[in-house]
């Protein structure tokens, strides 16, 4: 973890963004760190550039309505991701085939990209520059760790930009 926050911070530096996506609890998540990076976490600073993807509701339901939903983040990451990003992939399931197709997107464009997952992912994975992998099968905890290095993350970064 330590490894990948000096990656953001040095990518953050270069005017990179924070691309945050995922399903179901994991999208609340990406949207909760995206809104810290943007106003706050713990220290009043200038606001840091960040984007959650599932936060976009009526592009979300166009895609699962048009039969898209496996592409609804790779789209998006497409349009939006830019060589300093960095992306980051939740799945608690680590079967998110929407959430892969994006990090495989970030990957072709050249972007950070990192996955959070729980033990049983179906994918190897090994196109991720980093991958967080909680070795446990309760749903709840797996997302709990993800929040809580998120906010790892978020508070060693912020730190940074006070």
């Amino acid at each position: 973890l330590e490894q990948f926050i000096s990656v953001i911070l040095d990518q953050c530096k270069k005017g990179g963004k924070l691309i945050l996506l995922g399903n179901g609890g994991s999208a609340a998540d990406c949207t909760h760190i995206a809104n810290e990076w943007i106003m706050k976490y713990r220290t009043y600073r200038r606001p840091l550039p960040a984007i959650a993807l599932s936060s976009n509701t009526a592009l979300i339901s166009a895609a699962a309505n048009d039969g898209l939903y496996d592409e609804v983040f790779s789209r998006q990451i497409q349009v939006l991701g830019q060589r300093n990003d960095i992306v980051i992939g939740l799945s608690t399931s680590g079967k998110s085939i929407n959430v892969e197709n994006a990090l495989k997107e970030a990957a072709k464009l050249k972007i950070v990209t990192a996955a959070f997952t729980g033990p049983k992912s179906h994918s190897n994975l090994c196109f991720v520059d980093h991958h967080f992998s909680v070795e446990d099968d309760d749903p709840g905890k797996i997302q709990e760790l993800h929040l809580m290095c998120l906010h790892i993350i978020t508070d060693m970064i912020e730190r940074d930009f006070i």
